[in-house]
């Protein structure tokens, strides 16, 4: 279920699909998918028996290689794409809360393509209600802070210039190897939140009835993680005010909630979402030792019964 608080502040820009995010540490990458060990992120789909996606190595002609020997995902390994087809596969994540994407998340991959242009070729689809609907990653407009708001931050995606049979906007023609990168920004202080249970990236292909031998599409190293764009989210509006320190230790951090709500729960997850340590009930004032855990960053959640606040922690 959605939870959407009201927008303070929108972000706009005059240039379209041109910059990236990058915060204070970069991207920082939480799932690395090369191909070559398996993922249980990626989803091919296998109810369709004309779906032309498989993982493995290639020598077609276009093809050539994978970007990162020997495996990557592509249309077929052997044969041209086939004609009328629509393929695709998917990449599965719970994407907020309790999760290793706090509020600001991106995907890159390598890719190339040849296909027929403006016809034939590959785009990319987003849902957050488990797959009942979906909307092209160019036209999604959850995003808060994104450089020509309300679509997506992105580089070397396509355009709107760039439509496939199907009218959906999407890569066609032909391309060297390049690297994709789009990205969404749902926090900003004095801005908005999102939550959803899950989020579902799809990957389609399409074609139409004519065959003319060509290789389709091939991706590779698919990177997906999140923007750091500050060590907490207390300036949002309607947040729990929660003072955390330090936020940089090896041994045990200190928190002390500075509002009259009544604390619920505690959690600390790592990068990947799990849940590491939770509380029920906790003071409002405390010490929380973390000497066990291993180098990385945590979020530690505290709730109310109606409000929230989430800071980062790096343990080194």
């Amino acid at each position: 279920m959605n939870k959407i608080l009201t927008v303070i502040l929108f972000f706009f820009s005059s240039s379209l699909f041109s910059q990236i995010e990058l915060g204070y540490q970069g991207l920082i990458p939480i799932h690395i998918i090369n191909f070559e060990d398996p993922s249980k992120e990626v989803v091919i789909d296998t109810t369709n028996q004309q779906n032309n996606w498989v993982i493995g190595s290639t020598n077609k002609t276009f093809f050539g290689q994978a970007n990162s020997l020997p495996n990557a995902i592509m249309t077929d390994s052997v044969n041209s794409y086939s004609p009328n087809n629509h393929s695709y596969f998917d990449l599965g994540f719970r994407a907020w809360d309790n999760s290793g994407f706090p509020f600001n998340m991106y995907i890159q991959f390598d890719h190339k393509y040849e296909t027929d242009s403006l016809i034939d070729g590959g785009f990319i689809t987003v849902s957050y209600d488990t797959g009942q609907t979906w909307v092209n990653v160019i036209n999604d407009s959850s995003c808060v802070s994104c450089y020509s708001w309300p679509f997506i931050n992105s580089e070397n995606l396509y355009t709107f210039n760039d439509s496939l049979k199907n009218g959906n906007f999407g890569f066609s023609g032909t391309s060297d190897w390049k690297t994709t990168t789009f990205q969404w920004i749902w926090m900003l202080p004095v801005a908005k939140e999102i939550y959803s249970d899950t989020m579902i990236v799809r990957f389609n292909f399409i074609s139409d009835s004519i065959q003319t031998n060509k290789d389709g599409w091939i991706i590779d190293n698919i990177n997906v993680g999140f923007v750091d764009l500050g060590s907490s989210i207390q300036e949002i509006n309607n947040q729990l005010k929660v003072e955390l320190y330090p936020n940089l230790t090896n041994q045990y951090f200190n928190y002390k909630m500075e509002d009259n709500d009544k604390l619920e729960s505690l959690f600390i997850t790592d990068v990947k979402g799990q849940i590491i340590y939770s509380e029920k009930n906790p003071n409002k004032e405390n010490r929380i030792d973390v000497s066990k855990y291993p180098s990385g960053i945590y979020f530690v959640k505290f709730s109310s019964e109606t409000r929230q606040s989430i800071s980062r922690i790096v343990v080194y």
